[in-house]
């Protein structure tokens, strides 16, 4: 998308948010003002406009002043998104926090429940907070032990009697995505290895998974195809989903795939590209489902602009 092009559906973009925001109580990532915070300033950027810069000001302040508030770590309205959300923020120098300001927020995130299985997405939340963090290590005292309770957390998920349960195909997509990074860190890798080939094997397995209408396996998908090393289980399980690049998505499930590559920061080296044009088309033509998708598509086309 040309930069003309984009900046005529960013000013779509903007008069949709500025509607919902009338009426917006909540403060999380997802449909909350926290997703408004990223996209407006984002687009003071990318268009020069330190309007939205004082607007994303204000509203990150009303997200502090409710944080003590918020008993959930769901990425979609708990601390788990809101922290991820103030670190894009610190990471892409939108803002500066001081190191502490975090630190009752990180304390209730990874004492609590490690996995939240919300509304629309299913995480292994903590992990995609902790692997936001600009510095990792070097900012974190405790990331060994965070790191350490969150294998643990997979090893049950993959390992033990929980194992033969069905699992959410987001929240395998999140515990992929953190072991992943481990390997790219160089902790842990031997575990690592061992439940992510855990993971492929159940994969090979997961029935009807070709029938996926949320959107999910196209980040599978794309985890799969950044894996440096290829095994049969890998082309196995990447031949099962073959056919996405010719699916036809919802609009829910593209607002799904938005996220997840947002959070997930896969801005490139993707095997599948989203085909805007037609999720374009698509919201033209649904416009009373489209509420939820402004942000997270205004979000993801700037980010790929830094990148073209």
């Amino acid at each position: 998308m040309n930069f003309i092009r984009m900046n005529r559906e960013l000013l779509k973009i903007v008069d949709m948010i500025a509607i919902r925001l009338q009426n917006m109580r909540s403060v999380g990532l997802i449909e909350g003002k926290m997703e408004v915070i990223l996209f407006y300033y984002e687009l003071s950027k990318s268009i020069d406009d330190e309007t939205y810069n004082n607007i994303a000001d204000n509203l990150l302040d009303e997200v502090f002043s409710e944080i003590g508030k918020i008993s959930t770590n769901s990425i979609e309205q708990g601390l788990a998104g809101i922290g991820w959300g103030i670190n894009y923020l610190i990471r892409n120098e939108f803002v500066e926090v001081t190191e502490d300001a975090l630190i009752d927020l990180e304390c209730n995130l990874f004492w609590g429940e490690s996995v939240d299985f919300g509304i629309h997405f299913s995480m292994l939340s903590p992990a995609v907070y902790l692997l936001s963090k600009y510095g990792g290590k070097k900012m974190l005292e405790n990331y060994d032990t965070y790191v350490l309770a969150l294998l643990n957390t997979c090893r049950y998920y993959c390992l033990s009697i929980y194992d033969n349960k069905k699992k959410p195909l987001d929240l395998i997509n999140s515990m992929l995505y953190f072991l992943l990074e481990l390997k790219k860190q160089n902790v842990h890798v031997w575990e690592s290895d061992k439940l992510i080939w855990k993971i492929l094997t159940y994969l090979m397995d997961y029935k009807d998974i070709e029938k996926d209408i949320y959107g999910d396996t196209v980040i599978l998908f794309n985890l799969l195809h950044q894996m440096p090393d290829t095994t049969f289980l890998k082309k196995e399980v990447m031949a099962r989903l073959g056919n996405l690049k010719d699916k036809d998505w919802s609009i829910e499930a593209y607002r799904k795939i938005l996220w997840q590559q947002i959070l997930f920061f896969q801005w490139s080296d993707n095997a599948i590209i989203l085909d805007i044009d037609k999720l374009l088309y698509l919201i033209d033509n649904e416009k009373q489902n489209s509420k939820g998708i402004w942000a997270p598509l205004g979000i993801y086309l700037m980010n790929m602009n830094k990148i073209n």
